[in-house]
């Protein structure tokens, strides 16, 4: 066999072995990519099985509002909740930075996204219902922000502090949702990131700062 030709067979040899290479790294990123849907699938599914059985547990709550024993049993039933939703909505952002042009997560998002206000509203709920508030955030940020990390950096460490006694709910405040831009109007929101603690707009020079010293001055009044 000539050179010439040895050197042809070589290089088919060299492409062959790089397509292969190509195709199976394509078809692992795909089997990851799948993995991550089906899981972010299943969480959304269980939350959303929880938030049901909550609407079946308000509906009867209803109907003994004025027995002080039923905001014991709502605070059982809530119990661990809030650190599910928070740590969900933590998953799905930190795969949608992964993966940001992927439509499948924007919807998955956008579903989160109504649980997380639903669960809110039921909060706001009982805290009319029951003495025993509870405190929460409300942080809307939009998707490429430079400014965040000492945001989320500071929400983190409270969520770890103060567990369900702080309920945190992270909402990306550029999505295409009616509801979304209809309670930024309501708290008059202008600026982002911004942050709204127990129906109040926090501002200053310094917000990060200004969210610790106020949740920390709450909850020493409890």
């Amino acid at each position: 066999m000539s050179d010439s030709s040895s050197k042809k067979n070589l290089i088919y040899k060299g492409l062959a072995i790089t397509f292969s290479i190509m195709f199976f790294s394509l078809l692992f990123a795909q089997m990851i990519y799948n993995k991550r849907v089906h899981m972010l699938d299943e969480g959304i599914g269980h939350l959303r099985n929880e938030i049901n059985e909550e609407k079946l547990f308000l509906a009867f709550s209803d109907q003994f509002a004025t027995d002080v024993s039923i905001c014991k049993t709502f605070e059982t039933y809530m119990q661990g909740l809030s650190n599910k939703v928070y740590h969900t909505g933590k998953n799905i952002e930190r795969v949608y930075e992964e993966e940001h042009n992927l439509e499948k997560f924007k919807l998955i998002q956008r579903e989160w996204v109504y649980l997380n206000i639903e669960l809110w509203l039921r909060l706001l709920k009982y805290n009319k219902l029951c003495a025993n508030k509870r405190n929460y955030v409300l942080y809307f940020y939009p998707y490429d922000c430079n400014e965040c990390a000492p945001y989320a950096n500071i929400l983190n460490k409270l969520n770890k502090q103060y567990g369900d006694e702080l309920w945190l709910f992270s909402i990306p405040a550029e999505i295409d949702l009616k509801i979304v831009s209809i309670i930024k109007n309501y708290f008059n929101i202008k600026d982002l990131p911004a942050v709204v603690i127990n129906g109040k707009l926090i501002k200053g020079d310094n917000v990060p700062a200004l969210i610790e010293k106020t949740i920390t001055r709450n909850l020493k009044r409890k």
